[in-house]
């Protein structure tokens, strides 16, 4: 198992650094659960759209796409029995909620999974919080 990053110096995000900790291990540890053997595990960051973006990749076997939104349901596993509870992601998409964003399952063109978290930039989740304090210039 290997794994490659592309993730810009710098990038951050405001919260709860336990919590966003807890989610990118549980989102790390199922691309690992569902790699083979050799496989690598793909983590990358960017900003878009007022959005810190994060994603992380897999080429497992994929999560079909009529299962997609149900991976976020308490107690849906995909897993075999004994090998998941099926709460960790559920768990993590309500840290994402409480933090202002979303998360998204997909299907990756090749095979493989593709989880994206996005997260408001500090500068928005401020704004949001403070919309009268002036934007810096």
């Amino acid at each position: 198992m290997s794994f490659e990053h592309r993730c810009p110096e710098g990038l951050e995000v405001q919260g709860d650094a336990q919590r966003l900790e807890q989610v990118l291990v549980n989102l790390l540890t199922n691309a690992m659960d569902a790699s083979p053997e050799h496989g690598v595990v793909e983590l990358e960051a960017d900003i878009d759209g007022g959005a810190v973006r994060l994603r992380v990749m897999d080429r497992g076997h994929g999560i079909p796409t009529e299962l997609a939104q149900r991976v976020f349901e308490p107690f849906f596993t995909t897993k075999g029995p004994g090998e998941g509870t099926g709460l960790g992601l559920a768990l993590a998409a309500g840290i994402v909620r409480e933090h202002g964003g979303t998360m998204q399952v997909d299907k990756r063109q090749g095979g493989g999974t593709s989880v994206v978290v996005s997260l408001p930039e500090p500068r928005r989740m401020e704004a949001s919080v403070n919309p009268e304090r002036e934007a810096p210039a």
